[in-house]
């Protein structure tokens, strides 16, 4: 069985996921993936190519910057979403698998 845990900021996910791990349940956490598949060069390339290169802090691509971008315009912020998910995804499938 895989239960999928989601909601807003502060709604209590990382408590739940913590609880569910506890109990010894395998958690796969969406946003930590999100965040290294942030650091692949690869992806950092493309999202530069987007958004360009203001969004960048020295290597890093600030996920501040980017956040304040993709956040308000629902167009750029489906463009963020295709450059992640599909690395996102294959790195949850490749947990599950494990």
């Amino acid at each position: 069985m895989i239960i999928g845990i989601t909601g807003s900021v502060g709604s209590g996910k990382s408590t739940v996921s913590r609880l569910f791990a506890k109990k010894g349940y395998k958690v796969i956490d969406a946003d930590r993936i999100g965040h290294a598949v942030l650091r692949m060069p690869s992806v950092k390339r493309k999202i530069r190519r987007v958004f360009g290169k203001e969004i960048s802090s020295g290597k890093e691509v600030s996920r501040s910057r980017l956040g304040r971008i993709v956040f308000s315009d629902s167009k750029k912020l489906k463009k963020l979403n295709l450059i992640m998910h599909s690395e996102i995804a294959k790195r949850i499938k490749k947990q599950l698998k494990g």
